[in-house]
């Protein structure tokens, strides 16, 4: 199993959240406030009351694109870590916000998606092996990757590529565990479809119907995850999971990808004639 737990305020876990002020980052941060680690939370842009305050968090505002903030950020990280630290986990979340279509992604585009959702998951990743190594201290990495590493849709090209990239980062340092002093385990989760809280509201209003019932058709058990189921998965594969399941990156998705596309048109076109009447 994982690493000992203890009750809040014992803090001899330590849980690093990239994109920690908002969204499924935000959801993460909070639940590992919940189970009493200690948090430091790293994103581009610091929101009031963004994520629980508590006396165990620590908020650093850093664009990760530039990767020259990273030796900064672990300095800080160092600095405030308590003694008889027994577990650190790193959990990268932070993506790219490139809106840039197939034919459209530009150089710029391209270099800073890769560099914030590639290179610096990376880097951040090796810096926190080496501070654990300083404070002989189990690591667990987690990478939130997308199903789109895998799939082609309407998403930037540099998306794709840079969670493509990201699974290989999650079992590269799973099969260079053994190279290391302390235990180090590398797992990824993959989501879907997951509505955000800020768009709950529009998901379930009248308008949306359509897309609703889409979602539903598409996904044989629930309709979409939240943040929250994506940060309650993160928890347990760092914390409660057999130390077996290593170098993986978990499919979160509903059962979306493994029902053949041509069905799922078909099923598609079956409700439309149904609500249509033909």
């Amino acid at each position: 199993m994982g690493t000992p737990r203890t009750g809040q305020g014992g803090h001899n876990r330590v849980a690093i959240v990239t994109g920690g002020f908002s969204g499924i980052g935000r959801a993460i941060a909070d639940k590992f406030l919940e189970e009493g680690y200690m948090v430091f939370s790293v994103d581009r842009e610091i929101e009031v009351a963004s994520i629980t305050r508590a006396e165990n968090l620590v908020e650093i505002q850093a664009d990760l694109e530039n990767l020259r903030e990273i030796p900064r950020i672990f300095r800080t990280i160092s600095s405030s870590i308590p003694r008889g630290v027994l577990s650190i986990a790193l959990v990268n979340n932070v993506g790219n916000r490139s809106k840039q279509g197939f034919l459209e992604e530009s150089v710029e585009s391209w270099n800073e998606a890769l560099s914030t959702s590639l290179s610096a998951p990376f880097f951040m990743a090796t810096e926190t092996v080496k501070m654990a190594i300083k404070f002989s201290a189990a690591t667990n990495l987690c990478n939130i990757s997308s199903i789109l590493a895998t799939l082609v849709g309407g998403q930037p090209p540099s998306y794709s590529v840079s969670k493509a990239g990201l699974d290989a980062i999650t079992r590269y340092f799973a099969a260079n565990a053994r190279r290391v002093s302390v235990p180090l385990r590398s797992i990824g989760v993959a989501p879907g479809l997951v509505i955000q809280n800020r768009h709950l509201e529009k998901y379930f209003h009248a308008d949306n119907s359509e897309w609703k019932k889409l979602t539903s058709l598409a996904h044989p058990g629930a309709g979409f995850a939240t943040a929250e189921d994506v940060a309650d998965l993160v928890y347990w594969l760092t914390e409660l999971s057999p130390q077996f399941l290593n170098g993986q990156t978990l499919t979160f998705d509903g059962g979306l990808t493994i029902q053949d596309p041509l069905h799922l048109v078909h099923e598609v076109e079956r409700q439309r004639r149904m609500d249509s009447g033909d």
